[in-house]
This record gives structure tokens, sequence and C-alpha cells, in this order.
């Protein structure tokens, strides 16, 4: 059988990737519990910011331990410095509510990259997707080079709950949004099929920088 690919095309997005440290090990009604305040948790932060959750997400997507935010394809500065907000603001927000609600976890990190996705509709109707930058963004979370990047970790923040950008996603973005957003110094990542990925941890100290914008994404600079 020959598969016509002529209807199937490849598009360049930003992706999150958010990992709960160990959440496999958890019970299942734990996993619920969590899964269920990550979702929570997720819709607030957007609503906040003046999105609707289809406004600003194409899927949300399971990987065992964690999730993958897939976003938009849209090219705009405005809607990539969106994107680093809410990985900060929900790192922060679920930080504080795992402690508020008593939920024994290890870590949260996310990861944020830009590259290229196949979108197809599966066996349930659905948009799902592959791709390139899928198996690259699940690489930063998962370094051959691991206590390396834990080592750096400490130094940059003094924990292991991380926000990681890929370069590739930086240079995209060109300059980070002025809101007092650190970076560490650039790191490579080590990964499989001998992949290096060169990186930088961000964090913000308050709780939710994703703010509401006044201006629309279909307005906004686009990137080059």
């Amino acid at each position: 059988m020959t598969l016509d690919l002529s209807n199937f095309s490849k598009e360049h997005r930003f992706l999150i990737l958010l990992d709960i440290c160990c959440f496999s090990e958890l019970t299942d009604d734990h996993q619920l519990k969590l899964i269920n305040l990550v979702t929570s948790e997720s819709k607030s932060l957007l609503h906040k910011g003046g999105y609707k959750e289809e406004n600003i997400f194409s899927a949300f997507i399971s990987t065992g331990d964690g999730f993958y935010f897939i976003g938009h394809k849209i090219n705009s500065l405005f809607y990539a410095n969106d994107c680093i907000l809410f990985a900060l603001s929900l790192r922060n927000t679920l930080i504080e509510s795992f402690k508020k609600y008593n939920f024994d976890y290890k870590g949260v990190k996310l990861a944020l990259h830009f590259g290229t996705t196949l979108p197809y509709i599966d066996i349930t109707n659905r948009e799902n997707f592959v791709g390139s930058a899928m198996n690259e963004i699940f690489r930063l979370l998962s370094p051959n080079n691991s206590q390396e990047i834990i080592n750096i970790s400490h130094d940059f923040y003094g924990h292991e709950n991380t926000v990681i950008i890929s370069e590739k996603a930086l240079n995209k973005i060109g300059n980070l949004p002025n809101v007092g957003i650190r970076i560490s110094k650039k790191f490579t990542i080590h990964a499989k099929h001998n992949k290096k990925f060169s990186c930088y941890f961000l964090d913000y100290t308050g709780r939710n920088i994703f703010i509401l914008r006044s201006k629309k994404v279909k307005n906004s600079q686009i990137c080059k």
C-alpha cells in the first residue's frame, strides 16, 4: 500500500513539555488527583492571561510522567513570549499547589522548544502530532549528562524545579520578555544518538507573570 502524504504538512511550532518527576510511581488515585490539579491550574493561568485553552494550545498529550503542550502554528514574538510566561508561571503555581494539597512529588521540570511537528488525525478522529520537535524537547529533560545538568541547576536555582529553553527557541524569540526573568549561562545537553542541544535555564520568583495582553496575536510582530 502506498500512503499519500500530499495532505500532510510540516508545521513549525512552540512546544512546552511538563515533567512531574516520578509521576508514574504514584498510585492511580494520586495520579488522577494530580492530573486534575495540573489541568485546573493550567486553565486558570490561561484564563488569567486572557486566553481560551484552544486559542493558545492545539493539543495536551500525556507522556507517562508528564504532558506536552502543543502550541499553535503562530510564529509571533507575542505568542512565543506568552509561552515562556506561561511555563514559568505554571511551574511556580504547581509547586505552591502541590505543597498546599500535600502532594508527594520529587520535582517539576518544564522545557520549551521550537521545531517541526507533523499533525495527523488519529484513530479517535482527533488531531495528534509526531515530529522531530517532540522527540527533541523530550531529550531536553532526559540528558545523558544528567549529573552535570543537575549541578548547573543547583548553582542557578538551588533546587531542581527547572524551566529549560533550547537555544533554537530562544533564537527564534530574540529577546526575553522584559519582566525580570533570569537566564543562566549556556550549557549543552548530551542526548541519545549523539545529539547535542544548547540550552539555558530560566527563572522568575513571582507566582504569576502570565498576564492579560491588550494586543491580539494576529497583530503582533512576526518572528524572522
